[in-house]
């Protein structure tokens, strides 16, 4: 199965949490891509059998709890073009402080599910990722296998 890794970071939390699902996915026999949400086209999302979208939780233009700029800015391409994955699976980082604890995730499964995606596992939401670092590698870990489970 061709997997890609789409991500969006600003601390580089979603990066990290990208690089272990793709080698659990990867591990499984599975040819997995990364690629920051900056340098994705919606063109060549359409080409996976599986897009896996991470995010943080941001606040832009008065909005809390929004994908990262990087990330809003590709959903809205996809959007506009009408292309999306046939199947995905989102993780984010966020902080329960927030008024919206990772929103984005929630952001993200919308967009894509109203364009006609999949979703194939309940998203992953990750509580301040470096602050709880060995145990939030513990729960990306898990979620990655439980991934690899249901593709």
């Amino acid at each position: 199965m061709t997997i890609l890794i789409v991500y969006a970071t600003n601390s580089g939390s979603t990066y990290l949490a990208g690089e272990r699902i793709m080698k659990i996915l990867h591990s499984g026999g599975h040819e997995v891509e990364m690629v920051e949400a900056k340098n994705a086209r919606a063109d060549q999302i359409k080409k996976f059998d599986l897009v896996v979208f991470g995010s943080p939780s941001w606040m832009i233009g008065g909005a809390e709890s929004v994908p990262q700029e990087h990330m809003l800015t590709l959903l809205e391409q996809m959007r506009r073009a009408r292309k999306a994955p046939a199947r995905f699976a989102a993780y984010g980082c966020g902080e329960k402080s927030f008024t919206i604890f990772c929103g984005a995730v929630d952001y993200i499964d919308t967009v894509l599910k109203s364009l006609g995606s999949k979703k194939v596992l309940a998203s992953l939401k990750i509580d301040g990722y470096y602050f709880h670092l060995l145990d939030n590698q513990k729960i990306v870990d898990k979620w990655a296998g439980e991934l690899l489970c249901v593709i």
